[in-house]
């Protein structure tokens, strides 16, 4: 299974070719630059930072500077520069999410956070030309979605209980931010209300998929951290270990792949895949409709990818319960 966010968008020409432009080093060095002219101490101390930090050496970082291309012409150092700005806002997100998931974050970066807040917000507003009262508004607005899914996942870890599909559907405002810029840019690039709308729910749609098989992959680290995910929480539920039990099988030598073949045998991989099918599956027919050619290239080969995935795990499970079959008698 080798289906994961990350590389979600890499195959996709058009973010391939803008990240061989717009290297994410200069991307890296540009936010630490910004970061230095106002907290030059800050700024060293972040200077040998793990490069995904920035969020540059993901494909999907390149999407919106696509998309805005996809929209109107954009000179080369005006592409640069709102790269830079999500940087930032990158940095912002990832330690926030490293409280959440790990617990934690280095005072370093905590003590970044906020700043590169702040500048993100503003040069997100500077490069684009939308003004500084609507692009905080558009991050407000899209804020309150994104802490409301995290909140659901916290709230998860208290209870175990399996994930509705109204909650399943939550997990795509993880990504709520995005949708800010998304239409920050639609407003930039004079798109309608409607036409900025459709792109931000087809994207939801496509990164509900990408949140449902990268939890997948996840499982036996969540399950180490008592991160509670629609496959974690289905796990517990199938199988005949409980939260506990399966915390330990998770941390045991070898237990990343007992706790795999869990999901396989209980056909908890495939149920996932299928579902992200579907939400992969709407995102490409949405773009489609709008005329979203990134979008629409890395939904088609997620649906396509997705589907060999479940098909691989049927047939995966019904060979390992025929095996245990023909063995127990």
């Amino acid at each position: 299974m080798t289906l994961s966010a990350s590389d979600a968008w890499r195959e996709v020409d058009d973010v391939a070719a803008l990240a061989t432009r717009v290297t994410p080093e200069r991307l890296r060095r540009g936010a630490l630059e910004l970061l230095g002219s106002r907290a030059p101490g800050l700024a060293a101390t972040l200077a040998d930072a793990d490069i995904r930090l920035f969020g540059v050496s993901s494909g999907f970082f390149f999407y919106p500077l696509v998309q805005w291309t996809e929209w109107e012409e954009i000179a080369p150092d005006v592409i640069e520069r709102f790269g830079v700005a999500l940087a930032l806002g990158h940095m912002h997100y990832a330690i926030q999410d490293a409280h959440i998931d790990a617990g934690g974050a280095p005072p370093e970066w905590e003590l970044a956070s906020e700043a590169v807040l702040l500048l993100y917000l503003r040069e997100l507003s500077a490069t684009t030309g939308v003004g500084i009262d609507q692009t905080l508004e558009l991050h407000l607005a899209y804020f309150e979605p994104y802490a409301d899914a995290h909140l659901n996942d916290v709230a998860k870890r208290r209870s175990w209980e399996p994930y509705t599909e109204v909650e399943v559907c939550k997990l795509a405002h993880k990504s709520a931010p995005i949708g800010a810029v998304i239409r920050v840019l639609a407003a930039a690039s004079k798109q309608s209300v409607d036409r900025a709308n459709a792109a931000v729910d087809a994207l939801f749609d496509f990164c509900c998929g990408l949140q449902l098989v990268d939890d997948l992959l996840d499982l036996p680290e969540d399950l180490r951290r008592g991160n509670a995910t629609p496959a974690a929480t289905e796990l517990t539920r199938c199988s005949n270990l409980g939260v506990n039990e399966l915390r330990k099988v998770a941390s045991a030598p070898g237990g990343e792949l007992d706790v795999q073949g869990f999901a396989l045998v209980n056909g908890i991989a495939e149920r996932t895949f299928l579902r992200a099918n579907a939400y992969f599956r709407r995102a490409a027919d949405a773009a489609r409709r709008n005329g979203l050619i990134c979008l629409t290239h890395a939904a088609e080969s997620r649906t396509r990818q997705s589907q060999e995935r479940y098909d691989e795990s049927v047939s995966a499970r019904i060979s390992v319960t025929s095996s245990r079959g023909r063995s127990r008698a």
